[in-house]
């Protein structure tokens, strides 16, 4: 999955949460949804309860925004690790030859 596929999903699920909210089912959110579930495979969600699906959408949203962290830490750790490399190393204190 892009950078790019990953922003809409976060998007497409930030909407229907609030369209959960605001709307309560209407067709737009439920053209939404439908979208939403075939992008992720996974069609489930029309058998789930209003409240079901609501702690559905903000799980998913949750998971989204933990993969984001971890993904962001850990480039975070590889650019100070090249950052380190660019650096002479140190022995006992003593700079290498290297």
């Amino acid at each position: 999955m892009g950078k790019d596929e990953f922003e809409k999903l976060k998007d497409d699920v930030h909407y229907l949460i609030v369209a959960h909210c605001k709307y309560k089912d209407m067709s737009m959110y439920d053209r939404a949804l439908k979208q939403f579930q075939k992008d992720i495979n996974y069609g489930q969600s029309e058998e789930m309860s209003y409240n079901e699906r609501f702690a559905f959408l903000l799980g998913f949203e949750a998971s989204l925004k933990a993969v984001e962290t971890i993904t962001l830490k850990e480039s975070d750790k590889l650019k100070n690790a090249a950052r380190r490399l660019d650096k002479p190393l140190e022995q006992c204190g003593l700079m290498s030859a290297t």
